[in-house]
This record gives C-alpha cells, sequence and structure tokens, in this order.
C-alpha cells in the first residue's frame, strides 16, 4: 500500500507546512503512478501476448480480470502475485514462455525508475520529518514505517534479481502434449496411467 502511504505524508506534511517534504511526497506519488500506468500498458501489449502466459491466465477470468486493474491502481509490483506460488495457490502458478521479454525487462526497468523517483525523494521527506515532527503525530509514524519498508523492500528486491530464472515457471515444463487413448480418455506423455486422475492435476 505504498501509494497511499507516500499520499498521506504528503497531506500531513502539507498541513503541517512541512512544503519540501509535502513536495517530495507528491513528486513520488505522481512518479508511481505514471509507473502503475506504464506498467499495465505494457502488461496488456506483451505478457498477456506471451504464449505461456496466455494459456495459462485464460484458465482463470477473475485473475485476467483483476491483475490489469489492482497493478493500475495500487502497485505495478502487484504482478508478483500471479508467479509468486503464494500458498500453492493455482492462480498464483503462472507460466511463461519468454518471461525475460514479456515481462521481466519491464518490471525490472520500472523498479529501477522507482528507486530513484520515489523512493529517494520519501528517503528525503523521512528525514526531515524525523528531525520536524515530534514524537507521536501520524506522520512521524508514517515516515518511519515507510523508511523501513522501504528499505525491506530493496533488498528483498535484490535478492530476487540476483536470480530471476527460478522466479518464473517455463511453459514447456509445466505443460505437456495431449494425446487420447484409444478409450477416448486422456493421457499426458503417457507419464499418468491413473484412470482418477483429476482435472486439477491434468490442467497443470
Amino acid at each position: 500500500m505504498e501509494l497511499l502511504e507516500y499520499l498521506l505524508i504528503a497531506i500531513f506534511a502539507a498541513l503541517l507546512e512541512e512544503v519540501f517534504a509535502s513536495l517530495l511526497a507528491f513528486v513520488a506519488v505522481s512518479v508511481l503512478v505514471a509507473s502503475n500506468i506504464v506498467f499495465s500498458i505494457g502488461y496488456r501489449k506483451y505478457t498477456m501476448n506471451d504464449r505461456g502466459y496466455a494459456d495459462w491466465i485464460r484458465l482463470f477470468p477473475k485473475t485476467r480480470m483483476l491483475v490489469p486493474i489492482v497493478c493500475t491502481l495500487v502497485n505495478f509490483t502487484s504482478v508478483r502475485f500471479v508467479f509468486s506460488g503464494f500458498f500453492g495457490l493455482e492462480n498464483c502458478l503462472a507460466t511463461f514462455h519468454e518471461p525475460r521479454t514479456s515481462l521481466h525487462k519491464h518490471l525490472q526497468t520500472l523498479t529501477y525508475v522507482k528507486y530513484v523517483f520515489v523512493y529517494i525523494p520519501i528517503f528525503l521527506a523521512d528525514l526531515i520529518i524525523f528531525f520536524a515532527v515530534g514524537w507521536g503525530h501520524q506522520l512521524l509514524v508514517l515516515a518511519i514505517e515507510t523508511f523501513l519498508l522501504q528499505l525491506f523492500m530493496i533488498f528483498l528486491t535484490y535478492k530476487e534479481f540476483q536470480d530471476p530464472a527460478r522466479l518464473y515457471a517455463d511453459a514447456e515444463g509445466e505443460y505437456s502434449q495431449l494425446k487420447p487413448r484409444k478409450n477416448g480418455q486422456i493421457a499426458v506423455m503417457g507419464a499418468f496411467e491413473d484412470e482418477g486422475m483429476d482435472e486439477t492435476h491434468l490442467v497443470r
């Protein structure tokens, strides 16, 4: 919820007449909103056209509808939800044919833009607030929270980008060719002989 926190910092700082801190926070909000919009356009143009991802996302119409909305209105990094493997949920196990060009390149570029034009202004605003606002005010709480949160996010993203190949499931490895059996049932490359295999396992 970075967008909400930055907006609150901008508003509270303006109310306390901390003009420079408020201006920095508004710059961060503006850049984050612009980044969300740019990423959402790229998501529709490139990610949705990735062969592996297109095959996967059509199985989850709600996810297909919500991901671009959330990325536009909340935070473009929310796209990680679809390939996070969160609690093994099916709609968090996206597969890609060319993840580097269809998603990762755009996610990485905008993340670095975010570091420079969102995180740095907020870090500066937080430092101003640390020295200018007394203990107990909500603005100081927000400044401490965003300062620590951004450090944590930078660390996590650094670790994540060290080995981006591990982030994305390969569509070729996830989806096998289907071929019919003589009796009309379906086998998956001869690997499954269990007559009771359910539809979820068949799709995966």
